[in-house]
């Protein structure tokens, strides 16, 4: 059976690995601004054989005229996306940029510095979460009894807890204000049972009671019965 085990691996594993992730991947997005691997080019002129005026299309057909002058801004190439680097950039500081690729300002800078090594050491206390939750837990366990008792004995008795039920047979029925009882509870008391019909007593949302055969006293019952022994009834 699956039981809880799905829930503790989202408690050891999963939940872990996703702030992981998150930390890392939020660091490259900010080092990765503006996303256009469009460097600029300092000190740099444009080149004669751009200088000039020219005529282009734009995307609706029409055609513009565009023109380059010598002191013009120049960009080239650059892979600002750190995760692609081979291998990935890690942390995603501004240190790692490629040597002439640079692009980040100064602003960016500090805020990648920040994030970069966040997201450095929020992998490593990850990491070191998961190794204690399974590699040291089971070798504590070899040695090391890891049971803790949680709660003391209480000197207050079940038959004395008011809301403590038991189980008792039933099914609910569409149409039926109450459930169907399907056992014999003549031999455990009231209040055992979660629910009341303020207007009968259990018997009538019995289902043992609409059969004529059925002899509660019989040695071989039909029904199983719910039992409770008391302390009154054992002194």
């Amino acid at each position: 059976m699956v039981g809880n085990k799905i829930a503790e691996f989202a408690r050891n594993y999963f939940f872990t690995a996703a702030v992981i992730v998150f930390s890392i991947m939020t660091s490259f997005h900010f080092a990765g601004f503006p996303f256009d691997n469009a460097c600029r080019l300092e000190d740099s002129t444009v080149s004669s054989n751009y200088v000039g005026t020219f005529v282009a299309a734009d995307l609706s057909g029409a055609f513009v005229n565009v023109t380059i002058a010598q002191d013009d801004i120049t960009h080239a190439y650059c892979n600002q996306d750190m995760l692609r680097y081979g291998p990935p950039a890690f942390p995603a500081t501004p240190a790692n940029q490629p040597l002439g690729g640079e692009w980040m300002s100064e602003d960016q800078q500090f805020v990648c510095q920040i994030f970069g090594w966040t997201s450095m050491l929020v992998t490593i206390g990850g990491l070191l979460v998961m190794f204690r939750r399974t590699v040291i837990r089971k070798i504590k366990a070899v040695f090391v009894n890891p049971f803790e008792a949680r709660q003391s004995t209480m000197q207050e008795r079940f038959s004395e807890v008011l809301d403590v039920f038991a189980y008792v047979p039933q099914i609910g029925l569409p149409g039926h204000s109450y459930p169907t009882l399907f056992c014999d509870v003549s031999k455990i008391g009231d209040e055992l049972i979660s629910w009341r019909d303020p207007d009968h007593p259990f018997e009538f949302h019995n289902a043992i009671y609409d059969l004529p055969i059925y002899d509660e006293n019989s040695d071989t019952p039909i029904f199983s019965s719910v039992h409770h022994w008391s302390p009154d009834e054992e002194e």
